[in-house]
């Protein structure tokens, strides 16, 4: 499925990381405790970056996602001492960031998507993200 709103999420990876790392993650608890690590920062950047640009491209080339890589990540977070709901709060966030960034850039015509493919596009990100943030949950509770 070769979505030009994928592909150009995909080319402003980092804008949308970015903006997700200002808006929300400056904001959490897990950022309170850790901001002052050297390198964590670059890190949660890293994997934020990752793992977006890991369901955007299995996305735009009809493949499964792994989830079994989010769960991994719910793992980390749990062992951090990270809250679940803050967490998969901050994941739901970085898909807003992403639908706004796309829709921003649809109001100013930077891309000119049919009304059909925006509508698919937010559709198809509602779900991964809903099925991101439950892997999160599993991550959470295994052993």
């Amino acid at each position: 499925m070769l979505s030009p709103l994928f592909t150009f999420a995909e080319y402003h990876i980092k804008d949308i990381v970015a903006q997700w790392m200002v808006t929300t993650y400056v904001n959490s608890e897990e950022y309170a405790k850790r901001k002052f690590i050297p390198g964590f920062m670059d890190e949660v950047e890293r994997e934020a970056t990752w793992l977006l640009r890991h369901i955007l491209k299995q996305t735009q080339k009809g493949d499964a996602i792994d989830y079994q890589l989010v769960e991994n990540i719910g793992e980390d977070r749990k062992e951090m001492g990270t809250s679940q709901t803050e967490f998969i709060h901050s994941c739901s966030n970085l898909c807003h960031i992403l639908l706004r960034y796309v829709q921003q850039a649809v109001d100013t015509q930077q891309i000119t998507p049919s009304q059909e493919e925006y509508q698919t596009f937010q559709r198809d990100v509602h779900a991964i993200f809903r099925q991101v943030c439950l892997h999160v949950g599993k991550g959470y509770t295994s052993n």
